[in-house]
């Protein structure tokens, strides 16, 4: 995560404030960064998250396609003590950093970044 961080410097904020980000060198489509979105909010919105589905999704994204998936993902309420979705009385709102940082260990973000080469 340290590394998407630092790579968009400036541009995050630790998952609550969303800043869209550029996408220069993205490879996807806008098409394909929403279905991912979706995809990754799937598998993380309910109690219990789905990692093989998150890793598989985001296996070889490139800086460039990350940002047009965190794009495409915008910013969406979350409820920390259940590790859930939420409506707008009881979450807060955070981007798709926030929601990887809230859902995955230590260790499976270190095995995100394995996959992504370095994204995270």
């Amino acid at each position: 995560m340290e590394k998407v961080k630092a790579f968009f410097n400036g541009f995050l904020g630790n998952g609550v404030d969303y800043q869209p980000l550029q996408d220069t060198g993205a490879v996807i489509s806008d098409y394909q960064a929403r279905v991912i979105a979706e995809g990754l909010y799937s598998a993380m919105y309910k109690v219990g998250t789905d990692e093989d589905r998150i890793y598989s999704l985001l296996s070889g994204v490139n800086q460039g396609d990350f940002a047009k998936i965190y794009n495409a993902f915008g910013s969406r309420y979350y409820l920390e003590y259940t590790g859930t979705w939420a409506d707008s009385v009881l979450g807060v709102k955070i981007d798709l950093i926030g929601w990887l940082e809230n859902e995955l260990t230590e260790s499976e973000l270190k095995h995100l970044s394995n996959i992504t080469k370095g994204v995270f």
